[in-house]
Order: C-alpha cells, then sequence, then structure tokens
C-alpha cells in the first residue's frame, strides 16, 4: 500500500461525492461531472470509472427504453449506436483496471472475518475494562 497524493485524494472524494449523490438523487449530469473532473485528477481510480459506468449504462438504458428497441436492432439508430459503443468501451476499461466481481462465497468468507475481528475487538475491550475494574478495587482495598 502507498500513500494517495493530493489528486488522489481529491479523486477519490470526488468519487464519494458522485456515489451519495447518485444513491440519494439520481445518475444524472451532475454525476457525470463530478465524475470526469474525479477522472482528469486520477484517470486510474478505478472506483469513479465503476460510477462513469454506471451513467453510462443508465444513460444507454434509458435510451433504448424510449425507442423499444432490443440492443441487438441498435444499428438502425446510430446515436443510440454510439451510446451502447461508449458502454462498452467504459466496461471495458473497468476490466483493464483490474476489476473482478467477487464470488457470493468469498464475500461471505470476508464477511465472517470481519465479525470475528469485531468479536476479538470486543472481547479485548472487555477484558481491558475488567482488568482495569479489578486494579481499581484492589487499590480501593490497599487504602
Amino acid at each position: 500500500m502507498q500513500p494517495l497524493t493530493n489528486k488522489q485524494l481529491l479523486s477519490n472524494c470526488l468519487f464519494d461525492l458522485a456515489k451519495g449523490y447518485a444513491v440519494k438523487y439520481c445518475y444524472d449530469s451532475f454525476v457525470e461531472e463530478v465524475i470526469n473532473k474525479a477522472l482528469e485528477l486520477d484517470p486510474n481510480n478505478i472506483n469513479a470509472h465503476m460510477v462513469k459506468s454506471d451513467y453510462i449504462t443508465m444513460r444507454f438504458m434509458y435510451v433504448q427504453k424510449q425507442l423499444n428497441v432490443k440492443p441487438e436492432n441498435i444499428n438502425k439508430y446510430p446515436k443510440a449506436k454510439k451510446l451502447l459503443d461508449e458502454m462498452y468501451a467504459q466496461y471495458a476499461i473497468v476490466d483493464n483496471l483490474g476489476y473482478e466481481n467477487m464470488p457470493a462465497s468469498e464475500y461471505e468468507k470476508w464477511l465472517n472475518s470481519l465479525n470475528n475481528a469485531i468479536q476479538k475487538q470486543e472481547s479485548k475491550q472487555l477484558f481491558f475494562d475488567l482488568n482495569k475494574s479489578i486494579e481499581i478495587k484492589t487499590m480501593e482495598i490497599k487504602k
């Protein structure tokens, strides 16, 4: 792991802003503008590329629904075909940056490991609190 540069850090902040906005409101031109700025600062920000991928996909799906056309018949509509090509190009960028879906079984293992880590931390805290309590009681008895 390496520390982030200021540009990478700002890019991540912009990603957080865009993703939060998209979840709360929708994928609109604001999301596109913020993500493009994030990618200008850090072209390798995979999270920003994934949000851009989502934005482009949503835009294509909207156009496809408006045209009421299947993807295999999209060639009849050059502007829609351009959106489809842009969507696939963005998918390729994300794939080339190394993104892979986590298998469900691995995700479950990861969640369990987090739960185990939380339980260990809670146990350590309880042990620490118990020892502190014993020390205080011991000091009170000695007085």
